[in-house]
């Protein structure tokens, strides 16, 4: 009985390997993010205004770290694009020929959270340390 539940495992296992390798052709997370950074333009203008307004954001959050009430509005801005960020993608999906040489914008989200919501994400992490602080 128990060679029978030892052959269920390695069964099991090698299908999840074999899914895993399917799903993820370059098998290591420096391999996926190098396939990410090439597979993006990083000049076109869009998505350098996309970064600076982020980096902006952060500085603005930064340098009014004491003002609670501009630290609520960033919260709101950026939970907004956060929480919206299926519906933006979506749509930015259906209108990319009108701002950019390719379509970013797949089914997944993928771009859409690691050029916006990942940075969005460390600049409201930094408005919840200055709350908790009370800086």
């Amino acid at each position: 009985m128990e060679s029978h539940f030892e052959d269920v495992k390695q069964q099991i296992l090698q299908k999840v390997q074999a899914a895993i390798k399917v799903s993820n052709p370059t098998e290591s997370f420096w391999g996926n993010v190098q396939a990410f950074a090439n597979a993006v333009d990083w000049k076109e203008p869009w998505i350098i205004a996309l970064l600076v307004g982020q980096v902006i954001a952060f500085l603005l959050v930064l340098l009014n770290r004491r003002n609670t009430t501009f630290l609520s509005v960033a919260f709101g801005c950026l939970g907004f694009l956060i929480y919206f960020g299926e519906s933006i993608n979506r749509i930015a999906a259906q209108h990319w020929d009108g701002f950019a040489t390719q379509n970013y914008f797949d089914s997944n989200g993928i771009f859409y959270s690691v050029v916006v919501s990942g940075p969005a994400l460390v600049t409201l992490f930094a408005v919840l340390i200055f709350y908790l602080l009370g800086v």
